[in-house]
């Protein structure tokens, strides 16, 4: 959408794998999850999330945390 005030969130949330992008479509939060740390874990609730500079991370936890909870994981709101 041109002249958008929105983030993106794109790939599938579900597995850990998306990217959320903002307006300009530059990527500002990587989610994912490291394969060798999953196996140790069974936890659903391990996310590996890289944040540009200069980006609120509480906005990118509150993204996570609501995108959490719409797929059904474990985080309470």
């Amino acid at each position: 959408m041109e002249g958008s005030s929105n983030f993106e969130v794109k790939g599938y949330f579900p597995d850990k794998d998306c990217i959320i992008v903002d307006p300009s479509g530059n990527i500002v939060a990587q989610i994912g999850v490291k394969k060798e740390i999953e196996d140790l874990m069974e936890s659903k609730d391990l996310y590996h999330i890289v944040v540009k500079p200069r980006i609120d991370q509480a906005f990118i936890a509150g993204v996570i945390a609501t995108l959490d909870y719409i797929y059904g994981e474990s985080t309470r709101c």
